[in-house]
């Protein structure tokens, strides 16, 4: 590849050689044919510049001849000028050329040093970076070690504690259920000893009474023997007394008979009277029992009667229920407000009826009663309070136990204040009955089937006519066990008669 000052020098020369063509005003074409052989020996390196000088000028002899001294003349005085410009020019490049070496040679220097450095640098860098992540990993692991080693001491510590807790535990189980055993032999030894004894002493009566009976018996035969002896005699000897004596016979028959009767039963119960009182509860708690379970299987045939109910619903009217029929003298009455969305009112009230059917049936009570509030939902409230009382009394003095009370929405707020004396907890008048109250709410959805729902319903409803200071001791009255009433099929309705 030809070298590039040499190229700017033959350009140089080429370009004088021209102007100076020009100025004369000849040999366009000849220097047109000098700057094609110029061009064209770009490519080459000539080895000394005054071969390059010669071969220009000897290209410019083919001119005229009345020229050619002159040119001559004039080419070697622009040779001597052009030589000095070119070596001048040619010196100053090559000082520049150097220059720039010697400036590319420091810059390369200085990049060589400048990345050396850098290197340094990142390595020195990367050692201490290495270094710190090393340090820190050798901490974070000596950490962990010793968090380790201290969550497990004190997982063992807790493995132990409670390992000992269920051991003392077991232990004390174990011993409670030794204790319970003992005293449940002591009480099956006592209970057999003691009815043993009982058996014994009922066994030793009734073998005296049968004894005495028999006695009894054996005189009575005896005699009968000895006034049919008689009465023989004296109808063979009498033959028209016959008729009488036999009459009195049977008189005497019957006399007999009618006292051995009344005196075998009065011994028997006497004979068993002290025991059967020590041994089997009074035949009223017998009565419960039966009515308790006669209730129980009720609720469970409801359950299937009713299927779309929820397990809440029977719970609620289960355990407002089972202190009317297990207790004595209940505290107060079973209260059971039964709320239903609107559209399906018919639901409630039927599940209404068959509860109060059910209750009815276990207490063996009169037929119970039912009033609907709609009936006097225009009326005047001293009125419908009135029939609500007059309804309720009268059913309960009757003998009933169930008394259900429909549509209370319908009802006005000053009427159901009635509720303030039937569902009290501690005066009402009737504790031992069960009051069923069916609500319908204005909305066809129940929501989420909270106690807040049918308050809310009643307080808008009683809220106009009634205080609040009137409003809440009655809800908290009649409020105890709310139940919420789910729809259910036409079939289900049918089935039930409703």
């Amino acid at each position: 590849m030809p070298d590039v000052r040499v190229v700017i020098v033959n350009r140089f020369v080429v370009g004088w050689l021209l102007f100076t063509v020009n100025m004369n005003g000849n040999g366009n074409k000849k220097a047109d044919e000098m700057l094609d052989t110029s061009v064209s020996n770009e490519g080459e390196e000539p080895t000394d510049m005054n071969q390059v000088l010669d071969s220009h000028r000897s290209q410019l002899q083919h001119p005229e001849s009345g020229m050619q001294d002159h040119r001559e003349h004039q080419l070697q005085c622009d040779s001597t000028d052009t030589k000095t410009m070119i070596k001048e020019e040619v010196g100053r490049l090559l000082v520049e050329e150097k220059k720039s070496l010697i400036d590319d040679q420091r810059l390369r220097e200085e990049l060589s040093k400048m990345k050396q450095q850098l290197e340094s640098d990142n390595g020195s860098r990367l050692d201490s970076l290495r270094d710190n992540l090393q340090q820190q990993l050798d901490t974070e692991r000596r950490d962990s070690n010793f968090r380790h080693q201290q969550l497990e001491t004190a997982l063992q510590t807790m493995i132990k504690e409670e390992v000992g807790r269920l051991l003392e535990e077991e232990k004390k189980s174990l011993i409670d259920g030794q204790r319970l055993h003992v005293e449940l032999s002591q009480m099956k030894l006592q209970l057999k000893t003691d009815n043993g004894s009982k058996l014994d002493i009922l066994r030793d009566n009734l073998q005296q009474q049968l004894d005495a009976e028999r006695r009894d018996s054996n005189s009575r035969h005896q005699q009968l023997e000895t006034a049919q002896r008689d009465f023989s005699q004296q109808l063979s000897a009498r033959s028209q007394l016959m008729i009488m004596q036999v009459l009195v016979v049977c008189i005497i028959i019957a006399v007999i008979a009618a006292r051995l009767a009344p005196i075998d039963l009065k011994r028997w119960s006497r004979s068993q009277q002290e025991p059967a009182i020590e041994e089997y509860p009074p035949t009223v708690a017998f009565d419960k029992e039966v009515a308790l379970k006669h209730f129980t299987n009720g609720i469970n045939e409801l359950q299937r009667a009713f299927p779309s109910q929820s397990l809440r619903l029977w719970r609620i009217i289960e355990s407002a229920t089972l202190p009317v029929i297990e207790e004595e003298s209940p505290a107060h009455p079973a209260v059971i407000l039964l709320v239903a969305a609107k559209g399906h009112s018919a639901v409630a009230e039927c599940l209404a009826q068959r509860y109060a059917e059910l209750v009815t049936e276990s207490l063996n009570a009169a037929a119970h009663t039912a009033f609907n509030c709609e009936t006097d939902a225009y009326s005047d409230p001293d009125d419908a309070k009135g029939q609500v009382d007059s309804e309720l009394s009268g059913a309960f003095d009757a003998g009933a136990k169930a008394g259900l009370v429909h549509r209370l929405e319908k009802l006005p707020g000053p009427a159901a204040m009635i509720f303030y004396r039937f569902a009290d907890n501690d005066n009402a008048p009737y504790k031992n009955v069960a009051i069923v109250l069916t609500l319908t709410l204005e909305s066809t959805d129940a929501g989420s089937e909270r106690d807040n729902v049918a308050y809310d319903e009643l307080r808008k409803i009683w809220g106009s006519s009634l205080d609040v200071d009137k409003v809440e001791p009655l809800l908290s009255r009649i409020g105890n066990s709310v139940a919420f009433v789910r729809p259910e099929t036409t079939n289900t309705l049918s089935e039930n008669d409703c």
